[in-house]
């Protein structure tokens, strides 16, 4: 039985390598298999390549929309910078406009103290010159109406003769007061 089985696949081997090709049924069945292979990639390849394009695109215009954020950032960032230089410049001058302005403050003030005190030394001096005219102004007539009184009391006592003498006296006391006044 072995020898009978054998024998019929020796045979049945023969008879396949005298067939035609296509005639055999496997032979058909790997074109059908290579022919729907071939028609079903082809759109399954059209679907990925269109999925890989729009991916593609859709990074593309993300990687754009990306570079101009980025750039719109950095513009702002160099505006700001040059805003920061522009500040810390104007604080600079302010800063050194304030010294000029209270050093000048301080002349002036150092002027202006200088002036008081000269005015108000000047003042108390015509306030002591007065005060001292004043005061000999006070002791002249003190001394006069001492002068007088004296003159009076030894005109008194030498002319005690009558009202001749003591009309003399009074006049001659009236006109030095008038004189010496």
């Amino acid at each position: 039985m072995e020898e009978t089985v054998a024998h019929t696949e020796t045979a049945h081997a023969e008879t396949a390598h005298h067939e035609p090709f296509y005639a055999d049924p496997a032979f058909w069945v790997s074109v059908s298999f290579v022919i729907f292979m071939v028609l079903a990639l082809k759109p399954i390849l059209r679907i990925i390549t269109n999925g890989l394009d729009n991916r593609a695109e859709r990074i593309g215009k993300e990687l754009a929309e990306a570079e101009k954020l980025r750039k719109e950032a950095q513009a702002v960032l160099d505006y700001y910078l040059a805003r920061q230089k522009d500040v810390l410049r104007e604080a600079e001058e302010i800063l050194e406009r304030s010294k000029q302005e209270a050093d000048r403050i301080t002349k002036d003030a150092k002027v202006n103290l200088e002036e008081t005190l000269k005015k108000r030394m000047e003042m108390a001096s015509q306030k002591i010159a007065q005060a001292e005219k004043m005061a000999l102004q006070e002791i002249k007539e003190h001394t006069v109406a001492v002068a007088i009184t004296a003159a009076q009391s030894l005109l008194k006592d030498q002319l005690s003769e009558g009202n001749i003498a003591d009309t003399l006296i009074s006049d001659a006391a009236n006109d030095i007061e008038t004189k010496l006044h």
